[in-house]
């Protein structure tokens, strides 16, 4: 179904009977519409990158306006007209958010444990997992860089020795 969304077609909107969920798609814009599941009221776009179609949850009908929910899908269309894609991105966020430092010294320390020595182990396990570089841990892996170590160098006078100064 194609109208205009605005604050008086939005609210007058309803689900036929028997429906589980109804698109309303804007006859202003292509590619910005109302999805309509049962009680909930959430402002989409919907758009085509690499042969699929895509649709981006822009936002709650009692969180946006719909002039507001209007802007943020022409954004999006903009930026997919350009030839991006915003949903490969976000997946490539999630992937990446999902290599913390802290599971690559995990992974590592797993397949060094049957190498090293326990004494070994049990310091390197230490070091790596303990505070010194507790602040990397949250980090995606791609993000920790030169400055993040050289950071950790000279936070306390005390473990300046792990940078080779003394």
């Amino acid at each position: 179904m194609k109208l205009r969304l605005d604050t008086e077609t939005v609210p007058a909107l309803a689900l036929g009977k028997g429906q589980r969920e109804l698109f309303a798609w804007d006859s202003e814009l292509a590619g910005f519409g109302l999805r309509l599941q049962g009680q909930r009221r959430t402002y989409v776009a919907q758009y085509r990158a690499g042969g699929r179609t895509r649709r981006v949850t822009l936002g709650f009908t009692d969180r946006l306006t719909p002039t507001q929910a209007r802007a943020g899908a022409r954004k999006l269309l903009a930026r997919v007209s350009l030839g991006e894609d915003p949903q490969d991105e976000k997946a490539a966020q999630r992937a990446a958010a999902e290599r913390t430092f802290r599971k690559v010294v995990d992974v590592y320390l797993a397949t060094k444990q049957s190498e090293l020595r326990s004494s070994s182990f049990k310091v390197t396990r230490l070091y790596l997992t303990g505070p010194y570089f507790r602040p990397l841990h949250v980090m995606g892996i791609n993000k920790v860089s030169h400055p993040c170590r050289a950071a950790l160098c000279h936070r306390s006078q005390s473990q300046r020795h792990y940078c080779g100064r003394r």
